[in-house]
């Protein structure tokens, strides 16, 4: 096959998968699509869309290679992927949507590139609203929302600010951030990386070529390769120094602080509840001040801000108890800074697909905070044999089960709160359904 009859080969036909579809479309690229399900969900769209599209279904080999001249893969699909191996074993490129969003952007235009295991969508809410409240032309997606070539349809964005997964990090090497910054990093998706290591270094791929960095003091592994002579600014719980964030106490109440001077008072920013969300509100500004927003505007989106759904959200109280839908937390660390920002006893719903994780971490702040637990999905045993004679637990089968055992044992002053620990695919099409249908069950309590 000569090299002009050669196309761009399109690996997963999801949402991510479309707007590469979309964007190549637009620019006269040839290309195939190809997925590994023989009924994607998306099939029909991509028909009406792109008449005429050659499409692959169900495919499980790499005799495709041979009609492409690289590969373009969706963040779903592994390294470990037939296709994907095949490609780089035969020196074909090989590379996602957001670097051909980097290799796309404009010159001149800026991006705040936010990772993280857990608190990257908040973080990423927040900056960009703060931009949006300082007068700022901003978009924001990638891994949150809008995909990252979709942003590029809006040519007066002045700021771009992406939440990136290490699945979409895995691929990239063309990202030149105004600021980058890695959250934490805690084990996760550990069912796709070799080793906790290697999916910190995957992490860490956000830092190249970035212009300035904001670094959590609190955690050792985001303080590992950083670009050298990128400009730094660093926050965590104590009070920091110099130019960094931090917490002080002033007239009786946590502030964050920098230079020692207060900024903003823990209690004006209820919509980020406890230690993490401190941590989340100091990030925040951080990377705004990177960007030269001013302070005013990153303070007045801080006191505005309510927290995302699925995210410590609370919905509501029934008979002295309240409810927090956390179906987010889909790993031990999200979970255990859920249950460390409660102040109060906790009735703890928790399970799913553990994604081969310990969960002994959560087993000391389990044992502070936790009343009662019920355990839910394929890893609820490994849950329950993790607590045996720390906490009182029990397997209670499905979320219906659990959300009637935890009404019946509420006590006025409890909380009940939803934080799974796991992934939801044992059961549900992702989190949100599942955090859905949590929210559903509370509203029919009273009803």
């Amino acid at each position: 096959m000569s090299e002009s009859e050669r196309r761009i080969l399109v690996l997963g036909m999801g949402k991510t998968g479309f707007s590469v579809a979309r964007h190549l479309s637009e620019h006269d690229r040839p290309f195939i699509m190809a997925d590994s399900h023989p009924a994607p969900p998306r099939l029909e769209l991509f028909r009406e869309t792109f008449p005429g599209l050659e499409l692959h279904l169900g495919v499980r080999d790499a005799s495709l290679l041979s009609r492409g001249s690289e590969l373009i893969v969706s963040p779903g699909a592994p390294p470990s992927n037939p296709l994907v191996r095949a490609a780089r074993s035969r020196g074909l490129p090989v590379y996602g949507d957001v670097e051909l969003f980097a290799r796309q952007l404009p010159a001149g235009k800026r991006v705040a590139a936010i990772t993280g295991t857990n608190g990257k969508s908040t973080v990423s809410s927040l900056v960009a609203s703060m931009a949006d409240c300082a007068g700022r032309s901003v978009m924001a997606g990638g891994n949150l929302g809008t995909p990252a070539l979709d942003l590029l349809d809006h040519q007066e964005t002045e700021l771009y600010v992406l939440e990136l997964s290490s699945f979409q990090l895995e691929t990239l090497s063309s990202l030149r951030p105004a600021v980058s910054t890695i959250l934490n990093i805690s084990a996760d998706h550990l069912d796709r990386y070799r080793s906790f290591d290697q999916y910190a270094q995957t992490k860490r791929r956000i830092h190249r070529g970035s212009e300035a960095v904001v670094i959590n003091r609190e955690e050792t592994a985001c303080m590992r390769g950083l670009p050298e002579g990128a400009k730094t600014i660093a926050y965590g719980l104590d009070a920091g120094q110099e130019d960094d964030f931090g917490l002080k106490e002033a007239g009786g109440e946590t502030c964050i602080v920098r230079h020692e001077e207060p900024w903003i008072a823990q209690g004006e920013i209820s919509g980020l509840p406890g230690r993490t969300g401190l941590l989340n509100a100091q990030a925040a500004l951080a990377i705004g001040l990177m960007v030269d927003l001013p302070r005013a505007a990153m303070l007045e989106t801080l006191r505005n801000f309510s927290s995302l759904p699925h995210r410590m959200q609370v919905l509501g109280h029934s008979h002295g108890v309240v409810w927090i839908n956390d179906s987010k937390a889909t790993n031990v660390a999200a979970t255990v800074a859920a249950l460390k920002s409660l102040d109060r006893p906790c009735l703890w719903i928790a399970g799913g697909d553990g994604k081969q994780a310990d969960f002994s971490p959560l087993m000391p702040v389990a044992r502070e905070r936790v009343r009662a637990a019920f355990f839910i999905g394929a890893d609820a045993p490994s849950l329950l044999a993790a607590t045996e004679g720390l906490i009182a637990a029990e397997v209670v089968g499905g979320l219906e089960r659990a959300v009637r055992r935890a009404a019946e044992l509420g006590r006025p002053g409890d909380c009940v709160l939803l934080s799974p620990a796991c992934s939801s695919l044992d059961s549900y099409r992702d989190y949100r359904q599942r955090g859905e249908r949590f929210t559903r069950l509370f509203r029919e309590l009273d009803s």
